[in-house]
């Protein structure tokens, strides 16, 4: 059974998500390349601090959505970067791919990681008052082993290499998967989401701060039977353009692999995305961080896995 919620509107934002490490005696983790704080900003996404060119601390959003590590056009004024004259980077989007000019820090600093020789893109959209000064997206992230400690607020990052055996007894794997829908996967990464009788392949967004899907993914009898009756309400009001409606659907569960999330709130919406990624018209679902926030996690690209600890908002079948 499904609960349904007005009012009408979608979010795409970053939400934070957290690790943490049991203790375990064998096998252990490796020594971390890097450790250090993390929090959940404001529009409830992962954040951490970094300094460019040695000079800061900046915030940056850790963005798995994100093909590309990117920086606000204020910072890079900040800064005094300037555009590479005659390059340009193709920034692709959910919803649109668009072409942004380049910048080349000279050094970025995360922790015990120092980065040289970078290509980052300029966002041109204004920020918010206190916002991020940029996105890690996965040019950066798919190198590493990611591990969020909820309990210690701690990020670490380790070699894919020096993780042989994973010490995370009693968490969940999730497999992550390329593009279903297309050759072009732009590097980025898929959950297979179980909702009702429905298998939905979903992306691997720490950068949006909720889950949404299209109503391609939501296919139930009382989801078509809402928006058939929003489509009307619109017809009604004599409502005039395209009819994109949005709204908050709370399923009985959400399921990847073996780990449940109960009693979940998506935004269902058009998702428009699919056009970038291919499989236009086909189910699709964003997997936000609302769905790693509360909890530890670790995130490993190189071997297509995250690994999830059980939480009391989730449930893992056995």
């Amino acid at each position: 059974m499904l609960k349904l919620f007005f009012p009408v509107f979608c979010v795409c934002a970053l939400l934070v998500g957290c690790a943490a490490i049991e203790t375990q005696t064998r096998p252990t983790l490796p020594e971390p390349v890097s450790s250090l704080p993390y929090r959940i900003g404001e529009s409830g996404v992962f954040e951490v601090d970094v300094l460019l060119d040695e000079s800061g601390p900046y915030t940056m959003l850790i963005d798995t959505g994100a093909t590309i590590s990117s920086l606000y056009d204020d910072t890079i004024r900040l800064l005094g970067l300037p555009e590479v004259t005659g390059e340009n980077i193709i920034v692709h989007g959910l919803s649109q791919s668009s072409l942004q000019p380049v910048v080349r820090p000279s050094q970025l600093q995360l922790g015990d990681i120092i980065r040289t020789n970078l290509r980052m893109a300029v966002l041109p959209e204004p920020r918010e008052a206190f916002g991020p000064a940029g996105v890690l997206g996965m040019d950066f992230l798919k190198d590493y082993v990611a591990l969020f400690d909820h309990e210690t607020s701690t990020l670490s990052f380790y070699q894919p290499e020096a993780i042989k055996d994973y010490p995370f007894e009693g968490w969940q794997r999730i497999t992550l998967s390329k593009n279903p829908y297309s050759e072009r996967d732009f590097n980025l990464f898929f959950l297979t989401i179980r909702i009702g009788n429905n298998t939905v392949p979903a992306v691997f967004d720490l950068g949006a701060s909720f889950s949404l899907m299209n109503w391609a993914a939501a296919n139930s009898p009382e989801v078509r039977l809402l928006r058939r009756q929003l489509r009307n309400q619109w017809e009604v009001n004599g409502a005039v353009g395209s009819f994109t409606p949005s709204v908050r659907v709370t399923f009985d569960f959400l399921r990847s692999n073996r780990y449940v999330w109960e009693n979940w709130t998506v935004f269902v919406t058009d998702l428009e995305p699919l056009e970038v990624m291919g499989g236009n018209g086909q189910p699709l679902m964003v997997a936000g961080a609302d769905l790693f926030r509360d909890t530890s996690f670790a995130m490993d690209f190189t071997r297509g896995l995250i690994f999830i600890r059980p939480s009391p908002r989730h449930k893992a079948t056995p």
